[in-house]
């Protein structure tokens, strides 16, 4: 499995024609696969969004840094360094010129559908929501038409940020990258006096997670006070990035505080101590699962509590050990719950609290 390679980003923004003072920043990447040669960087638009969103976006993709997923040249680097190039970026923002875009019918198909994915069907009305909410239901009647819809990008900027934004909280229809097309960025000299210049706030305390390993990847953390199947100690740390984007915005620059320690108590995190036992819940297990887990139960010495064909409360519960350790890292998550006898009680309370 290759990388994404970022070779190069580019922060613009622009004023809201219609609300002075309200920034709306483009921010582009130029980058290329590992896997795929030549090597031959492009330029393509990331996000459109208002500062909480390009911050959103930001560090959710700063969270693949982790894994390894997404590098620069030199190799991986971790989140904070690409969150750190990205602040610099928005601190000496270049001019976002005015784009005009074209939108065809055909556009909200998806070609590429992915298991999880939205029909054409659900994303066509999803559109037509969106865009019934600004009062635009001429536009579906106009691609419905097989008419093609242009609009430019400050003027129309609501237009745009509901199909190609993060402006409303929820994901992009489409990607920006489709809006603002081809492989380029805003030139012209950056200017710090129209860039990111957020006021100083306290950083919250450090975050302490606690966390036992199933195996030599898996882990369990403390949620809601129960113990939860949380994923490899790269997804959790990232899962901890994505979330620290509301930090940004309060407190600028505490990132660089909190995930460092974060990620050395999870990558700390002792194995699972004898006595600990998973507990799956049957009845919200996936039926494809199901079998494997009453297996599980069956060849570790596990119980079962009522019949999983015939009772609406069925259970396993399966004993961990070192050495079914790999197979129990494999339980459906939703469905599993970790029962742990010498979790450190202090902390406990305090998680709990």
């Amino acid at each position: 499995m290759g990388s994404t390679i970022v070779t190069n980003r580019c922060a613009a923004v622009f004023d809201n024609p219609h609300n002075r003072g309200d920034h709306i920043w483009v921010l582009f990447e130029k980058c290329h696969e590992s896997n795929v040669y030549p090597h031959t960087p492009r330029w393509s638009a990331r996000a459109i969004g208002r500062t909480r969103e390009a911050l959103q976006m930001i560090f959710q993709d700063a969270a693949c840094c982790e894994g390894g997923m997404l590098q620069d040249r030199s190799g991986q680097i971790t989140p904070e360094t690409y969150i750190r190039r990205w602040i610099r970026a928005l601190r000496h923002p270049r001019q976002m010129p005015e784009v005009h875009i074209t939108l065809k019918r055909k556009d909200l198909r998806n070609d590429f559908r992915m298991p999880g994915d939205p029909s054409d069907d659900e994303r066509w009305e999803d559109f037509c929501t969106r865009m019934r909410e600004l009062g635009r239901e001429d536009i579906p009647l106009a691609l419905e038409g097989d008419s093609e819809v242009m609009f430019s990008l400050h003027q129309d900027i609501e237009l745009v940020l509901a199909i190609y934004g993060y402006g409303q909280q929820r994901r992009p229809l489409l990607g920006p990258w489709r809006a603002l097309g081809g492989s380029w960025a805003p030139e012209g000299e950056p200017k710090a006096s129209i860039g990111y210049l957020p006021a100083g706030g306290e950083i919250s305390s450090p975050v302490e997670p606690v966390a036992y390993r199933i195996d030599d990847n898996e882990l369990v953390m403390l949620e809601d006070g129960k113990w939860r199947a949380a994923g490899w100690d790269y997804s959790v740390v990232g899962d901890y990035v994505k979330g620290l984007w509301e930090q940004e915005l309060r407190a600028p620059g505490g990132y660089e505080v909190l995930i460092p320690p974060y990620r050395k108590a999870i990558h700390a995190a002792q194995l699972l101590p004898r006595g600990s036992e998973a507990e799956v819940d049957l009845t919200n297990c996936p039926s494809h699962a199901k079998s494997d887990v009453l297996t599980l139960a069956r060849d570790l010495g596990g119980r079962i509590e009522s019949d999983p064909l015939t009772s609406a409360d069925a259970k396993a519960w399966i004993p961990w050990s070192v050495e079914a350790g790999r197979k129990l890292a494999y339980l459906p998550h939703k469905a599993t719950t970790w029962h742990v006898p010498e979790a450190p009680a202090t902390e406990v309370a305090r998680l709990c609290a």
